[in-house]
């Protein structure tokens, strides 16, 4: 070998040394740094040649850097750190709670009684303390019950009881509202730590691609991040492998779990995904009808059974009106905002941004194929929408991905292999009866118990809620119940509930089982149309019957030897047969009506018109020959089944050609010029105006104290003045399970001086999040382990405890001392022999009743009151 040749290959003998003594440096130097690994240097030959009959060597030279990190501690760390920040935030919070009280224990021994040395025995300003002047103050009253100092003495520990009870539940008001704060940092600082952790990944691409070693210092940044993130939450962390080499990429992804058991990427080669604590709590009201007024934001409050507990009012707007109708508001679970999608290992994830369909949930009619690249994932597009533009950052092959190289512009392969981009018809989980919740595109609520894997539009198990409440609407009336109808899915707000129809509602339920079986159970009472034939239920017709032995339970025979059934029989020993049409004045028998031979009679399958003590028409079906020349009583006879549908053919046409209109109350019209059925329910003045006439329109907000619109059920569908409608306005049945109750959280607005001041609850709803809940395209993360987890378990159950302990506390020493000093709790009450009570405010955030005087249980902590008064 030449002099410069082995000149050189020393030199890179020496820098070889060099570095090694310069990493020896830097491993002492770094000896109390825990976010440090050791490092050395990686040796390395070059190949070997033959020389003056011999083998050779070229020059040994550094090959880049390696250090000495255990993966398994590393996870061990990690996990340690997430479990210890869990305790330490729960610690925090009962700090804080225990400073609440003022508890400062400073006694030494723990069987002191609290009126023994209590000057010395617990902290001054505590509530111990204040409790046992309170009872001393008490025994000192008992023993001079005449004295007045110490009735004083008495009434100031009374208020210094009083004060700190309310102390203690302001500071726990206070620490809800920190602890809101302290999360919403919590999230922030998450979102900083993943936006870092991105970064690191990238420069750890970057130069370990050069196949120079390890990026020793940037991996040790990307640890000491991890070890800062588990600190708020716990995470799954899987290296990213390149499906083209199969080999890692140098990026990591993490995982978390959701509240339905989804896998949640936080961070993922293309970059990291932001999460939130805002899930729609904080919402606007619908804007008032006037022009001027200014609209409303609320604030929802969730109970620590993830139930809806109260509307907490952050801007009460102005000039809002609810005379014509209510002001309602509601609360639904929150919903992911990007599709999940199902890996071919079974496993449910949130769609990165990239992939490629395999194995898919798809709905009949989807044009999805397997290889088809994922659409609508968070994917970029310029403004000609050409995801292959330059301008687009994921560009090239549909997404950019598979390219196996790195251009230091984030682009890179996406891990875990073929995922499914569509929306499932499956459940996904169990769900309980009533619960709500959001899949594919829409909110459903489970109609019963559920299994995983039930197709979720099966109408049976589940409901589709069309929309909810936000703003004013119409409150239906019991009195036009018998003559409304309305589709299924439409939805109505009655009797203090918010209503949605699984199927047609009207005077007649028509059963269009496909399976011969009954879809549902059917009341005593209910009109059913089955294959062209109506049918009363006399007894409960049960879900699942089999309809196809309704002529076979007759046991008849008609004139060929087949089954029939005729009007008045019994059939499924709960039907009465009604026959083909149903009672009107065109097909009926008026009561009294002689037959041919001038006599009264009735026979079997008469249907029979009588005029009720109030006018009103009703009908009954003979189930049973009468002997000619009895005059029954129709409502008595065990001959008569009075019907509960008929056909109303005394549906007026409005005539616009008159040269007025008049109305009378209760009358039905049919204004073919609008297409609209409507009622009177108040007659206005004859209206003589040929412009009032013509323009004329029963729907319009002027005549909405006068007339009613509704929906009819029509006899037939071509004669709009014939319809079915009940034979009394008895109200809709709740019972039946056609119109559900849409289990959301709904409230209604109490409007005063046009400004909302509360909420009336009307409905819990289900299935929230906790106030400190955190989510990731709308889904719900399950921490099991760091900060954030911590400070939302010290809120679900040492918050609450304290808060409910706190409550029970209050009501049962006031309850206890006015038992025997003031049983009656009246204003003007004695307590302790002066004149004085205790009780519990009488308006405030917390109550749940509301009476002038009295005690009752709170949700909150609300407040304790001492009065006083004189007494002549």
């Amino acid at each position: 070998m030449s002099l410069l040749g082995e000149i050189s290959k020393n030199s890179e003998a020496l820098r070889y040394h060099a570095k090694t003594a310069e990493i020896a440096g830097q491993n002492l130097a770094h000896v109390n740094d825990e976010t440090y690994a050791r490092q050395r240097v990686l040796a390395r030959e070059g190949v070997m040649y033959g020389s003056f009959g011999e083998l050779q060597t070229s020059g040994l030279e550094a090959a880049g850097l390696d250090h000495f990190r255990s993966e398994l501690l590393d996870k061990r760390v990690v996990n340690e750190l997430a479990e210890t920040a869990s305790l330490e935030a729960r610690k925090e919070i009962l700090d804080l709670l225990q400073g609440a009280l003022g508890e400062t224990i400073t006694r030494n021994g723990i069987n002191v009684g609290l009126d023994d040395l209590h000057d010395s025995d617990l902290a001054p300003g505590s509530l111990t303390r204040a409790l046992n002047d309170f009872f001393n103050a008490f025994q000192e009253l008992s023993a001079s019950p005449d004295e007045p100092t110490i009735k004083q003495e008495l009434f100031n520990k009374t208020q210094t009881i009083v004060k700190r009870f309310n102390d203690a539940g302001r500071s726990l008001d206070s620490i809800e509202e920190d602890l809101s704060e302290t999360v919403k940092r919590s999230v922030d600082d998450v979102n900083r730590v993943l936006a870092q952790l991105h970064e690191v990944n990238k420069q750890v691409r970057r130069f370990e691609l050069q196949d120079k070693g390890k990026a020793v210092t940037y991996r040790d940044k990307r640890q000491a991040l991890l070890e800062e993130l588990s600190k708020l939450l716990d995470f799954k962390v899987e290296e990213d492998v390149d499906p083209a080499s199969g080999l890692p990429s140098g990026f990591i992804n993490l995982f978390v779990r959701g509240t339905a058991n989804e896998k949640v990427n936080l961070l993922d080669p293309m970059g990291p995904k932001k999460i939130s604590n805002d899930w729609g709590q904080e919402f606007v009201i619908a804007a008032p009808a006037d022009p001027n007024g200014k609209t409303a934001k609320v604030r929802a409050k969730i109970d620590a059974d993830g139930n809806l507990g109260r509307f907490e009012v952050l801007n009460g707007g102005s000039l809002y009106d609810d005379a014509d109708g209510p002001i309602l508001v509601s609360l639904l679970p929150p919903k992911p905002t990007s599709n999940l999608v199902e890996t071919d290992t079974g496993e449910v994830v949130s769609a990165p941004k990239g992939g490629t369909v395999d194995q898919v949930f798809v709905q009949e009619g989807d044009e999805v194929q397997q290889g088809d690249p994922l659409v609508n994932v968070n994917v970029a597009v310029d403004e000609e929408g050409d995801p292959n533009d330059a301008a687009n950052p994921i560009a090239g092959n549909g997404l950019g991905i598979n390219t196996g190289v790195d251009d230091g512009n984030e682009i890179s392969s996406v891990t875990g292999g073929a995922q499914a981009n569509t929306i499932p018809v499956f459940s996904q989980i169990a769900r309980k009866e009533g619960e709500v919740f959001y899949q594919g595109d829409s909110y459903y609520q489970a109609l019963t118990n559920t299994q995983k894997g039930d197709d979720v539009t099966d109408t049976r198990k589940f409901m589709k809620i069309s929309t909810w409440p936000n703003g004013q609407v119409q409150e239906i009336k019991k009195r036009h119940s018998d003559i409304e109808s309305f589709q299924a899915g439409e939805q109505i707000y009655y009797e203090g509930k918010f209503l949605q129809a699984t199927e047609a509602v009207s005077a007649v339920s028509e059963e269009l089982s496909e399976d011969g079986l009954a879809s549902r159970t059917y009341l005593a009472g209910e009109v059913i149309k089955y294959q062209d034939t109506y049918y009363q239920a006399f007894r409960n017709l049960e879900k699942g019957t089999d309809l196809g032995n309704i002529l076979q339970s007759q046991n008849q025979a008609g004139p060929e030897g087949n089954a029939t059934l005729d009007k008045g029989d019994q059939t499924l020993s709960s039907l009465w047969v009604i026959g083909k049409e149903l009672p009107s004045q065109l097909n009926s028998k008026a009561e009294g009506d002689l037959d041919e031979n001038g006599e009264l009679s009735y026979s079997k399958g008469d249907i029979v018109s009588s005029l009720g003590g109030n006018d009103e028409m009703m009908y009954f079906l003979a189930v049973a020959d009468v002997a000619p020349g009895d005059v029954p009583n129709f409502s008595e006879s065990d001959a008569f089944v009075r019907l509960n549908a008929f056909v109303d053919t005394d549906v007026k046409n409005l005539d616009r050609s008159q040269t007025s209109l008049q109305f009378f109350d209760d009358e039905i019209y049919y204004d073919q010029q609008t297409q609209l059925h409507f009622v009177v329910d108040s007659a206005p003045d004859i209206i003589t105006d040929p412009a009032m006439i013509a323009a004329f329109d029963p729907s319009s907000a002027e005549w909405s104290k006068n007339f009613h619109v509704f929906n009819p059920k029509l006899n037939q569908a071509e004669d709009p003045n014939a319809i079915i409608r009940k034979i009394s306005s008895s109200g809709h049945s709740l019972d039946n399970g056609v119109l559900q109750e849409v289990n959301i959280g709904i409230a209604e607005a109490v409007v005063k001086n046009g400004e909302i001041t509360t909420f009336n609850i009307i409905n819990h709803g289900n299935s929230f999040p906790s106030s400190d809940a955190i989510f990731s395209d709308g889904i719900e993360l399950d921490l099991s382990a760091g900060a954030i987890h911590g400070y939302q378990t010290a809120r679900t159950f040492e918050m609450e405890r304290f808060r409910t302990s706190l409550n029970d506390l209050v009501s049962d020493f006031v309850t206890q001392i006015n038992e025997i000093y003031n049983p009656d709790d009246d204003q003007g009450g004695y307590l302790f022999g002066f004149d004085a009570f205790l009780t519990r405010p009488v308006n405030g955030n917390n109550l749940i009743m509301e009476e002038e005087y009295g005690l009752y249980g709170v949700e909150g902590n609300g407040e304790l009151q001492l009065f006083r008064e004189e007494v002549d």
